[in-house]
């Protein structure tokens, strides 16, 4: 995790490599968003509606916006990726035309969401696209279209394939974020002490059980590794 432009400071872009896809790269950086009626750009669904429009992101093949509050740690993110440059690579040589295979969908998925994708604990496209991706069915389009933006406020990460951290940095400026936390902070907000009440929530997104938590040895992060690994192998 570097800073190259500038090594006096605090580095805020993450930097995973992966050894099986030697050539990929992926930056990841925290943002904490508030929306307010002068400041709509905070909206995540406004965000992912600019995303859309950059021409050098069809189908979301190299960034997209996933909901920090559904990623444990970089780890999750780094597993994620894995499983999405696996799939792609398997199902781009197979002919859409076959039946009983996920290649027309997945060729309607860039990179990018299909890492979004594979970060969730369900296989359900739509729910994870509401849940995780803050599509058009999501509460923050909801907030959005009903203008009840006052108590709204989301962290969110940006996921950015392939590119340098300049350009991590000028995408988001194009899209209207916020600057990104520090990547301290970025650890620090993965390995806050949660409330019953959100690793509950964690635990039924994730369909793991309360014995597969607290058994020895395991957590709720190693819990959610797990299912997030095996998902489309169970």
């Amino acid at each position: 995790m570097t800073n190259s432009s500038n090594k006096s400071v605090e580095p805020e872009i993450a930097v995973i490599e992966f050894g099986l896809f030697s050539s990929k790269k992926l930056l990841v950086s925290l943002h904490k968003l508030k929306p307010s009626p002068t400041s709509l750009s905070e909206n995540p669904h406004s965000v992912v509606q600019k995303l859309d429009c950059l021409p050098s992101n069809e189908k979301h093949q190299r960034i997209s916006l996933v909901d920090a509050s559904r990623i444990i740690s970089l780890d999750h993110i780094a597993i994620a990726a894995n499983t999405a440059m696996i799939r792609m690579s398997h199902y781009e040589n197979i002919d859409s035309n076959t039946p009983n295979n996920n290649n027309g969908a997945m060729n309607k998925r860039g990179l990018a969401l299909e890492t979004v994708i594979c970060a969730a604990g369900s296989t359900n496209v739509g729910s994870i696209m509401k849940d995780f991706a803050f599509d058009a069915r999501s509460s923050a389009a909801l907030s959005l279209q009903n203008g009840s933006l006052d108590d709204d406020e989301y962290t969110i990460l940006l996921l950015s394939y392939d590119c340098s951290e300049k350009e991590h940095l000028e995408t988001i400026s194009q899209v209207g974020l916020t600057a990104p936390e520090k990547i301290q902070d970025m650890i620090q907000y993965f390995d806050r002490e949660r409330g019953q009440q959100e690793v509950t929530a964690l635990m039924k997104v994730f369909k793991v059980t309360a014995q597969e938590v607290s058994r020895d040895g395991s957590s709720l992060e190693k819990a959610v590794l797990n299912r997030v690994a095996t998902k489309f192998y169970t």
